[in-house]
């Protein structure tokens, strides 16, 4: 709920946010909320903390379908995980986006990654498909 006294200084920064996927909930109500939306809306960059652990890492288009139900743009979700994240660790030069001359990491899916029938078909890794594990 205090999102709004950082949204002032972050624009002044003009740096991306990266934040967590998990949604939370308003102090003493049912009300779940997450600041990612409202930031996009004030003209900051919003990136996302996927973590580490293969628990983490399976749930993250879960969470972002979340974030988008709640009402953060589908685009503006996708580039929180890729183009945004890499701009703020300042990597952006060689992953983010899938341009000539930059490594090709990245998941191809059957259908949209963010609808619950979107499935995930391949993973590359610097332009190599990585075979799938029975």
């Amino acid at each position: 709920g205090t999102v709004d006294h950082v949204i002032e200084p972050l624009k002044a920064w003009q740096c991306p946010v990266l934040l967590p996927l998990d949604l939370t909930t308003v102090p003493r109500s049912r009300f779940l909320i997450h600041p990612s939306k409202q930031l996009h809306e004030a003209g900051i960059e919003v990136g996302f903390h996927l973590g580490d652990t293969p628990q983490t890492v399976r749930y993250v288009f879960f969470r972002l379908m979340e974030l988008v139900r709640y009402g953060l743009p589908a685009d503006v979700a996708l580039r929180g995980i890729t183009q945004v994240p890499a701009k703020a660790l300042g990597v952006d030069k060689d992953v983010g986006v899938l341009e000539v001359g930059k490594r090709a990491d990245l998941l191809v899916f059957q259908g949209d990654p963010l609808a619950p029938t979107g499935q995930l078909e391949s993973v590359w890794l610097q332009g190599r498909e990585v075979p799938q594990q029975p």
